[in-house]
């Protein structure tokens, strides 16, 4: 919309976000100001008042529109690598909580974990996966529809507690609690 008054303006972008859809608003002038702030991206442009590229989450320092759709990729790229990183992150705490809980409060067993070997379990179940996928410029293959915690909440339960089970299986398999932790430690990686 062109030539359009500020209060109609942010009545345009509530109007358009009370009926569920996500609304950009780019402006350049002190006039902008409010439906910047309001909208769900605000864009500003390089060229504009400061105080329109203070409220405003992108500012296109040179005025080119045709770099939006680049932008707005890349950041898709990232809030979708940033998922990926937040479901491994998580997925080792849901079955690492379930065993300690299981085997320790439960069962009564050693703590399943040495130092040395969180470590270890961090660093390639976690540390080492999580590095090349925050460099994956793999874009996402569709759009993401599902809200960020739903979405890794469903996934590092519906892996973590099967994960969390195959473990306390294979604590039970040996009697030596070094070659527990051993067998533990294995399958968990395997699983990772």
């Amino acid at each position: 919309f062109g030539r359009v008054a500020p209060t109609q303006k942010i009545e345009i972008v509530s109007t358009l976000q009370k009926q569920r859809h996500r609304v950009a608003m780019i402006g350049d002038g002190v006039n902008d100001i409010l439906a910047v702030k309001a909208a769900d991206l605000g864009v500003a442009m390089g060229a504009g008042s400061a105080a329109t590229k203070t409220v405003a989450g992108l500012v296109l320092e040179n005025d080119r529109f045709d770099l939006l759709p680049a932008a707005l990729a890349e950041g898709r790229t990232v809030i979708h690598n940033v998922r990926r990183a937040a479901k491994l992150f998580l997925l080792k705490n849901v079955y690492t909580l379930i065993l300690i809980v299981v085997l320790v409060g439960l069962c009564g067993e050693a703590f399943p974990y040495l130092p040395q070997q969180v470590t270890l379990l961090n660093a390639l179940t976690i540390g080492g996966p999580v590095v090349l996928l925050m460099l994956s410029k793999a874009p996402p293959d569709a759009r993401e529809r599902a809200s960020f915690l739903p979405e890794v909440g469903r996934f590092v339960f519906g892996f973590g507690v099967p994960v969390a089970a195959v473990g306390v299986g294979v604590w039970f398999v040996g009697h030596d609690p070094e070659l527990k932790r051993t067998l533990l430690l294995s399958t968990l990686i395997l699983s990772g």
